[in-house]
């Protein structure tokens, strides 16, 4: 859900960065989000969900490799967290995922003097950066588009150096 917050409100800040309007936003566990703007240039907000994706996973993965960095983004990431339940639809699932995520936050603050928050904000950096990609191909195979040859290369990549290195 975080991931998907951190998408629409790539588009909502962008709107309002180019004189736009965001009229509401709406995230569903099961379908997704939805951001509803008025004005604001299309060219630059349509994109932005993807950007706004990326640049906050990106700036995660570099907090991930310092403690104090990651204490700091993970104050960030539980308010945000909680703050994806004003704008979610509230059933027991997204409500049970946020209280588990935030509780997850807060337990690895006292693993090993917060050794552990370091791979939690590495994930969800991780995860919250490759989102653009996972969307877009996804958004692909349901359109029956044939992937892109780039796609496929990084995904027969490694194949190809595993069973490389096993046939000597």
């Amino acid at each position: 859900m975080l991931v998907i917050a951190f998408h629409e409100f790539g588009h909502a800040i962008t709107s309002v960065l180019t004189g736009g309007r965001v009229k509401s936003i709406s995230l569903d566990p099961h379908e997704g989000g939805v951001t509803k703007m008025h004005g604001g240039i299309d060219a630059l907000t349509l994109p932005a969900g993807y950007l706004g994706s990326s640049i906050i996973g990106a700036l995660l993965i570099f907090c991930g490799f310092d403690i104090v960095a990651s204490k700091i983004a993970s104050i960030v990431l539980g308010v945000c967290f909680l703050l994806t339940l004003w704008w979610a639809r509230r059933d027991w699932l997204t409500i049970g995922t946020v209280l588990a995520a935030v509780g997850l936050l807060v337990a690895c603050w006292f693993i090993k003097h917060a050794e552990a928050l370091k791979y939690v904000v590495l994930f969800i950096g991780v995860m919250s950066a490759l989102y653009s990609a996972w969307d877009i191909v996804s958004v692909l195979d349901f359109l029956c588009l044939p992937p892109l040859p780039l796609l496929r290369l990084t995904w027969s990549l490694p194949h190809s150096v595993t069973t490389s290195s096993f046939e000597k």
